[in-house]
């Protein structure tokens, strides 16, 4: 990137003594000229301006641009410029870029025509009439026109995905003892669904020796434990090539003289794998939602946030949303209900024991956060309208790319783990900040990823 002036006199001369004729908005045939007379090399990259109507420093247009190169490298831009812009910013593509000759439209051309009028001509001049009253709208018309094909394709693409769960889901039914289809009350080898084991012995994929993985179903086909990878993959291996280092339990009940706890609770005709974290009389359970039932959640709240009439959750929230939007759920799909209740009845049993066989679980409400860059949820509690204590919950649906599980590992400047978009559990407030001591600070992180259902008291 480079900013550039205008081309010296020499290089004036040079051009005009080869009778050279350059289009000011020919940036592409001139580079290509340059470097057929001269042999300079041709640098393809963006010219870039800043909109003068909007806040100085706030935004910018890249344009496509081609200029050359001399033979030590220094940048020269022969494409003839208007006076009132002696110098024009740079910026190399980083990549190869193609580009797709076509015909220009109406629009393009009355832009192009409108743009060498700013440029060339009379830089104060107003708006022709042929775009005063339908040119100008139309590109924030055609942006407009563009998110809403993006949001159709992408809800057509949810739509897509949730029936190949939906067909996986009805092929593995057909088959006979498939899957969850085993007394899990008798464990194989040792092994059961939820239990989290080390994979070892094996010769033709030697890279996955030495993982953990969790157990998510038995193939009696195959006779093989197919088992979730921790990057989501879902792989099958023999019960031989599998070491048993936390058994699932049914039905366990919490206790502060240990640490994590895998289980497993019945939810309609499966059984969800779920892990139990213990805390001062209480404690929370994550369970990974079905991949079928996550992609019907998107479907259902792709399409809440775009109906225009959804209503606002924001009232009763306390979130810093301003460009997303906080919605309520009237009608939560049933099977995302149905483990949501197992899920906080297990809770209920792992900290109370026998007392919860008293206690009756009911769905409160249901709500979505769609958050944007620049959004967050501050330290906050829940709270329910039924009874004066209860269990909350939240998911994980749908997460931006540079919000992912690595980037909980990186560090600042200062040594500090960067919480961009991290979900904290805060279940001790009597301390600060613990760097040195061996004492836990009393905050829970929550892994950056979808597909996870927490609920906690």
């Amino acid at each position: 990137m480079a900013v550039m002036g205008t081309p010296s006199q020499n290089e004036h001369a040079l051009i005009a003594a080869n009778a050279l004729h350059l289009h000011p908005f020919g940036s592409f045939a001139n580079a290509e000229l340059i470097e057929h007379v001269f042999g300079f090399s041709i640098v393809k990259g963006w010219a870039i301006f800043e909109r003068l109507d909007e806040p100085v420093g706030s935004a910018f247009v890249a344009v496509r641009f081609w200029w050359n190169a001399l033979a030590d490298g220094t940048w020269i831009d022969f494409t003839p410029r208007p006076d009132h812009l002696p110098v024009v910013l740079l910026a190399e593509a980083a990549t190869h870029y193609p580009k797709v000759k076509s015909k220009l439209s109406n629009l393009e051309a009355d832009l192009a025509a409108y743009m060498a009028q700013k440029m060339f001509g009379d830089p104060d001049s107003v708006v022709p009439v042929s775009m005063s009253h339908h040119r100008v709208p139309a590109p924030k018309q055609e942006l407009v026109r563009a998110n809403r094909e993006a949001n159709e394709a992408c809800a057509e693409m949810r739509c897509l995905e949730a029936q190949v769960a939906s067909l996986r889901h009805r092929l593995f039914s057909l088959v006979p003892d498939a899957s969850n289809r085993w007394d899990p009350g008798r464990p194989i080898d040792g092994i059961d669904l939820g239990s989290m084991v080390r994979v070892c012995g094996l010769s033709d994929c030697p890279d996955l020796n030495g993982q953990d993985v969790i157990i998510v179903g038995f193939d009696t086909q195959r006779s093989k434990w197919r088992a979730r990878l921790c990057t989501g993959e879902i792989r099958v291996f023999s019960g031989v090539n599998l070491e048993v280092l936390d058994a699932a339990k049914i039905n366990p009940e919490l206790s502060t003289f240990g640490c994590e706890i895998l289980c497993s609770i019945p939810c309609g005709k499966r059984r969800i794998h779920c892990n139990l974290w213990p805390l001062v009389h209480s404690g929370i359970i994550r369970s990974r939602v079905p991949d079928r039932l996550l992609a019907k959640l998107n479907i259902l709240f792709d399409a809440l946030h775009d109906d225009h009439n959804s209503p606002s959750h924001g009232l009763f929230l306390v979130g810093e949303v301003k460009d997303g939007k906080q919605l309520t759920v009237r009608h939560p799909d049933e099977e995302y209900v149905a483990l949501l209740l197992a899920c906080a009845e297990q809770l209920g049993h792992s900290i109370f024991g026998s007392d919860s066989s008293m206690m009756h679980y009911n769905l409160d409400q249901v709500w979505t956060v769609h958050q944007h860059s620049g959004d967050y949820n501050p330290m906050h509690f829940h709270t329910n309208a039924r009874s004066e204590f209860g269990f909350s919950s939240f998911l994980h649906v749908k997460l931006p790319p540079q919000l992912q599980t690595s980037q909980q590992m990186k560090r600042d400047a200062m040594g500090q783990e960067q919480r961009d978009g991290v979900t904290s559990f805060m279940w001790r407030t009597d301390t600060g900040i613990v760097a040195e001591r061996l004492e836990c600070s009393g905050v829970l992180d929550c892994e950056l990823a979808e597909g996870f259902l927490y609920v906690f008291p």
